[in-house]
């Protein structure tokens, strides 16, 4: 690298995208979920290979075997867990209140920092297994301080309405990415939670507004519902500008090693079209795949000599009613993971980088390389919460 300052390109196709997720889900579901680790692993390499700082490729070097062989070392780990927390709120609720429901309500509580423990080791996974110019990307084993930290400024949130999302959002980001080194360059954020709260009023009182009024439709008087149609398009762009601020003042302000940053120059009103756009096809997708789940559930039922239509609801056999669970998860969790995929993530991720520029890059020059403790589980822990194969 001799300049100081280096572009982006995105060389990926998003038809070959698009090809490749969908043998990844076809065969997913054949397999009844196995292939789904080799699959997200493929469409990952895709993604990665991608994106290329001046010219040369990222790369990933994640194995599907060690996605699997974590996922049931993590799934055993959440159902021992899970089992002896539901158990133990149980019997204190029925002892107590003579009821379960404070029960359930304790142990959901208590699998938030478990969540937010699967989440950070995820994002580790992917981290420690990226590589670029023959450096490998690390972050630090630090889960257990971003799980607490998480979970406190969820409740926080949830006690201040919302209004402290900003900073929870804001501090446990910079907790991830001040973690995250290049070689021996440590990655650090800089910046406010404060400059995030313009972005957040107009989301923030879209999300008020709309709330409101469906409550007080729903409960007091339904001819109020009619005002949604005011408050539900604050709400859903207003979020859609948020996150994209987020994505463009975080990227902004990240500082690697002695001083090379970035500048985006991403275009907030195209960003959100994109992002719309994408929410738009992968829906109507959606709704052109639920005729032939429905075709498909009639004629297994069909098929044993009986007619679906003809018998009520409370006739119907059990397996039914799970054959019709199953055909939901694989459209609306796994199907629509692989479309966000290729019209949402890939699409703005292609814009953001094609904007996104390495400013004083030649700090990055003489960099070494980190001694890494190894990441024995993947991120099977998070694969527990992604529902749908999340990239």
């Amino acid at each position: 690298m001799t300049g100081q300052t280096l572009t982006t390109k995105v060389v990926g196709k998003r038809s070959a995208l698009f090809a490749l997720a969908t043998s990844s889900f076809i065969l997913s579901v054949l397999t009844l979920g196995i292939y789904s680790y080799w699959g997200r692993t493929r469409i990952r390499r895709w993604l990665w290979s991608s994106i290329c700082p001046i010219g040369i490729p990222l790369e990933y070097t994640g194995q599907a075997i060690e996605k699997i062989t974590g996922f049931f070392v993590a799934a055993a780990f959440i159902s021992v867990y899970a089992g002896l927390i539901v158990m133990f709120f149980t019997y204190l609720s029925l002892e107590f209140f003579s009821t379960v429901w404070f029960g359930y309500i304790g142990a959901i509580l208590f699998l938030f920092p478990i969540y937010h423990l699967a989440r950070y080791r995820g994002r580790r996974y992917l981290v420690n297994h990226t590589l670029w110019r023959g450096l490998k990307f690390s972050m630090r084993p630090k889960a257990l301080g971003y799980s607490w930290r998480a979970t406190v400024y969820s409740l926080l949130t949830l006690f201040s309405f919302g209004l402290l999302e900003p900073i929870g959002r804001f501090q446990l980001q910079k907790y991830m990415i001040d973690r995250i080194y290049y070689g021996n360059a440590r990655f650090i954020l800089g910046g406010n939670p404060w400059s995030l709260y313009p972005a957040f009023l107009p989301f923030y009182l879209g999300f008020l507004s709309t709330t409101i009024i469906a409550l007080y439709s729903f409960y007091i008087n339904i001819n109020y519902i009619g005002f949604l149609v005011l408050s539900l398009p604050l709400f859903i762009f207003g979020y859609l500008y948020y996150k994209t601020v987020i994505f463009k003042k975080t990227a902004s302000e990240v500082l690697i090693g002695k001083g090379t940053g970035f500048d985006v120059n991403v275009d907030i009103v195209r960003s959100i079209w994109i992002i719309f756009v994408g929410h738009i096809l992968v829906n109507t997708f959606i709704a052109l795949t639920l005729p032939f789940a429905f075709l498909l559930l009639y004629s297994v039922y069909d098929f044993q000599g009986k007619n679906i239509r003809n018998i009520s609801t409370e006739e119907l056999p059990l397996w039914v009613f799970i054959f019709a669970a199953f055909l939901f998860y694989i459209i609306f969790a796994v199907y629509r993971r692989y479309l966000k995929t290729v019209f949402i993530t890939y699409p703005f991720f292609k814009y953001f980088c094609q904007t996104l520029t390495i400013v004083d890059a030649h700090y990055l020059n003489g960099l070494k390389q980190l001694k890494l403790s190894k990441h024995r589980d993947a991120d099977g822990l998070a694969e527990i919460f992604d529902f749908g194969g999340n990239i």
